[in-house]
């Protein structure tokens, strides 16, 4: 009964955990999506990458890039916000090979038209000093090594130069997200009063609570739950949060009031940076766990609600049979003394009786 209880506070706490995570994830997108944070990493990162302000530019205007982002060319599209946030990269390759061969000047009409360059490992190798960066022409370079005269193996090469890059891009990129959703959830946190402590005790001295806690949980939060629908999921369960009503300042005054708050402040901050860094990891970890314990409590609910019931084929043992003084008789057809004990059947009617399990004189008689 003990774990049981322990295993719901804990199902409590996660889908507490889960639904705020939402709730911040949620907050945290329409401020990427408001300040273009995606955009402006995709562009650090590629300034990171070609190491030239300028060739960077040129990636940018060329038409295989152009075509992802509104705006006109890199400049305005820049002080506007509208760089694109992704890049592919086979477009990438593709644009980097095109203006080492054919020149960054993508409003040539000479490189543009027919008498332009072909794109091979020969031609790319004969004018990859048109590159301002030093470092790129070393990478595009060893990529031409590395393909042995074959182009297709080249820009492979240069995709997965790319694709590591962007593999270090994106992982600044969560970095600072997850600080970004830390400190959304720490404000979340506070507003709402979601003190780990307190909900934990509240689920452990509330049974009803904790079975609605338990039955929001079984139905499976899914993972695309708006921002809110898991506000709504939260006001279902009667916890000490989204508020701080409970604490009795209302009818408080001036100083008094203040006090009030500062104490309780004091009371929850430990609880509150609990709440908060278990936000910061995001709504998938605490989904998958909220399904490896309700996995875990399914298994074991079953054994606890219903005890083991002894199987039918165990038998109560038989009441043992008590023999009587022997009594003789006379067969006729041998005149030999034959024995019978009471109660148990003539040795011409022989009849065997079942098999009393665990009785010491269990088996055949």
């Amino acid at each position: 009964m003990f774990g049981s209880v322990i295993l719901d506070v804990a199902i409590g706490l996660v889908l507490i955990y889960l639904l705020l995570s939402l709730v911040s994830a949620s907050v945290r997108e329409g401020i990427s999506s408001l300040l273009k944070t995606r955009s402006r990493t995709l562009d650090q990162g590629m300034h990171e990458l070609l190491s030239d302000a300028q060739l960077v530019e040129d990636l940018y205007n060329h038409p295989l890039i152009n075509c992802l982002y509104r705006g006109g060319d890199y400049a305005t599209a820049r002080a506007k916000r509208q760089l694109p946030s992704y890049i592919p990269s086979k477009s990438f390759s593709a644009a980097l090979l095109d203006l080492i061969v054919r020149g960054r000047d993508v409003e040539s009409a000479l490189a543009a038209g027919p008498e332009g360059r072909v794109i091979t490992t020969e031609s790319v190798r004969a004018q990859v000093g048109r590159v301002g960066s030093a470092r790129v022409q070393r990478a595009v370079l060893t990529a031409l090594d590395a393909a042995d005269g074959d182009l297709a193996e080249a820009r492979a090469n240069l995709e997965h130069w790319f694709d590591s890059t962007m593999d270090r891009v994106s992982g600044w990129y969560k970095r600072n997200t997850q600080i970004y959703v830390f400190c959304i959830g720490l404000l979340i946190v506070v507003v709402a009063d979601a003190d780990s402590f307190s909900i934990a005790r509240r689920l452990y001295t509330d049974p009803a609570m904790r079975q609605e806690a338990v039955a929001i949980a079984g139905s499976r939060v899914a993972t695309d739950t708006s921002a809110q629908v898991a506000a709504s999921q939260l006001r279902r369960i009667d916890l000490p949060i989204m508020g701080w009503q409970h604490i009795g300042a209302d009818s408080l005054q001036g100083r008094a009031k203040l006090e009030a708050y500062g104490r309780h402040s004091l009371n929850a901050l430990i609880g509150w940076l609990v709440t908060a860094l278990a936000i910061s990891l995001g709504a998938p970890f605490w989904f998958d766990t909220l399904g490896r314990i309700m996995v875990v409590r399914n298994t074991v609910k079953p054994t606890q609600k219903s005890p083991v019931e002894a199987s039918d084929d165990r038998q109560a043992p038989p009441a043992p049979v008590v023999a009587s003084a022997p009594a003789q008789r006379t067969d006729v057809a041998s005149a030999a003394p034959v024995v019978v004990v009471s109660g148990a059947p003539p040795a011409g009617d022989f009849v065997p009786q079942a098999w009393a399990g665990g009785h010491p004189q269990g088996g055949v008689l």
